[in-house]
């Protein structure tokens, strides 16, 4: 930011008020001239004092929700010019932004807070994988020493992003955004409109290639995080050798922070080993960095986590944080579900669900870390198709079924896996819904026994388990 734009921005460190908001969008305000709140384009999430953004939608227009979200007490809207004056009559106690184009507004409005908030750092995470962990493990760590906001849930959008941070709080140090992308330039624009200083990327693998093509199409626009002008460190995976390259020949000046199990990391892992006591799965991670070795123990267990979990320790100790403060806060973060949250089901079988979503570096990952569980029955795998991998998708389902040689049992949901089976091996089953899928488990599932619950969102796999998580059952990954 230049000294120009800082200068405009003097403040007390409060939220400013929506007439200066207005002002600097090019809205119209009717009603009381209220603090900038924190907005929601969803009326189903508004809470009382929340504002809404009644954004066009490809089936549904925001504005059609404009009533319901005021009924659940938004104090706040953001809405076209002719919306918002018809309203703002009925309702002389809420304040109503009047635009354009209410996508537009949106986004200047969050880029005229962020200036406004100036935090010290701001931190943005891409990559194929491990974005949203990677999020949640960064802010556990940072908040030991900063006032940190953080993206929720997967915001990695325009929309996301620009949400994530009208939700900050006036005096926060640090901001970490998650940016993800299906096709190209979409990164670019992210950059342009809310810069990081600090960006990770976490990995570069097959993933949205309907939209971006190919491995080169997604290393080009994780690529795009590069054309931030405030950004002066990059930590990335190391391992990645199309990565490294790139990086390499990009001839940026930048300070690089590498993460990974080749020697040449900056920060190095040395070993990751997962085991099971009566608390769950684990992971010990063996770290060095500056001929210092770290010991990290998680109830992220996956061994593919351990690159989530080291680019949180490397960032977070090269903002200031002492790294063993840093560790102690990173080991309290538990397993959500749908991210391998793992749990002893009502039949006896421990179940890692990893339903959140799928792609081929995400599923071959969940796949060798589910073998190396100790296993005591057989290893079962429900496993939804992949979605977005254009004309690949038959390479990378072949691919996964190979990698379930160490799986007793597999049951294969979608179109994808059609034509990756032999029809001598009678260990994997295609099956034509959750429901068939559920039955045979059901039927067959036996103490000592592990299963996987894996697939893109689109198929619906957390559906799979939400009947035997009603049913008695033990969770054990979740306790201390």
């Amino acid at each position: 930011m230049g000294k120009e734009e800082e200068s405009e921005l003097e403040h007390d460190r409060g939220r400013p008020r929506l007439g200066e908001v207005a002002k600097a969008v090019t809205a119209r305000l009717w009603g009381p001239d209220i603090a900038l709140p924190a907005f929601c384009a969803d009326s189903r999430e508004i809470r009382p004092g929340n504002g809404f953004v009644a954004l066009p939608g490809k089936r549904k227009d925001g504005h059609a929700f404009i009533e319901e979200a005021l009924k659940k007490g938004a104090k706040a809207v953001v809405a076209r010019l002719e919306d918002a004056d018809k309203l703002s009559g009925d309702y002389p106690n809420v304040a109503f932004l009047g635009v354009a184009d209410t996508l537009e507004a949106l986004v200047e409005m969050a880029r005229f807070y962020l200036r406004w908030v100036r935090p010290k750092e701001v931190i943005a995470i891409t990559g194929s994988v491990g974005k949203t962990t990677t999020k949640k493990l960064l802010s556990q760590a940072l908040s030991v020493q900063f006032k940190v906001c953080a993206s929720e849930k997967s915001y990695n959008t325009l929309i996301g992003c620009s949400l994530a941070i009208l939700s900050m709080e006036s005096d926060a140090d640090i901001l970490v955004l998650e940016m993800g992308t299906n096709a190209p330039g979409e990164i670019a624009m992210l950059v342009k409109f809310f810069p990081p200083t600090l960006g990770i990327i976490t990995e570069i693998a097959p993933s949205h290639l309907e939209g971006l093509g190919s491995i080169e199409g997604v290393l080009q626009a994780k690529l795009e995080l590069l054309g931030s002008g405030r950004l002066s460190v990059l930590s990335y995976n190391f391992d990645n050798t199309t990565l490294r390259s790139a990086l390499k020949a990009a001839n940026k000046t930048l300070n690089f922070i590498s993460v990974g199990y080749e020697h040449g990391s900056a920060w190095r892992i040395l070993s990751s080993k997962v085991f099971i006591d009566d608390r769950g799965p684990r992971l010990n991670l063996l770290l060095e960095h500056g001929g210092k070795t770290f010991v990290l123990e998680s109830a992220l267990w996956e061994r593919q986590y351990s690159y989530a979990l080291a680019f949180a320790l490397a960032a977070s100790y090269h903002c200031g944080v002492p790294a063993e403060a840093a560790i102690a806060a990173i080991e309290e973060v538990l397993p959500e579900k749908g991210r391998g949250h793992t749990w002893m089901g009502p039949h006896g079988a421990w179940i890692i669900d990893e339903s959140y979503n799928a792609n081929p570096a995400s599923m071959i990952a969940s796949i060798d870390s589910a073998s190396l569980l100790p296993c005591k029955g057989t290893r079962w795998a429900l496993l939804g198709g992949m979605k977005e991998l254009g004309g690949e998708s038959d390479l990378w389902h072949r691919s996964v079924v190979e990698r379930l040689r160490s799986f007793g049992k597999a049951l294969l949901l979608g179109e994808e896996w059609k034509g990756t089976l032999a029809d001598e091996d009678d260990r994997f089953r295609l099956v034509s819904s959750i429901e068939e899928g559920c039955a045979i488990l059901d039927a067959s599932l036996k103490p000592g026994d592990l299963l996987l619950v894996k697939g893109s969102r689109a198929y619906g796999l957390e559906e799979a388990l939400k009947s035997w998580e009603e049913r008695e059952c033990c969770s054990l990954a979740w306790q201390s």
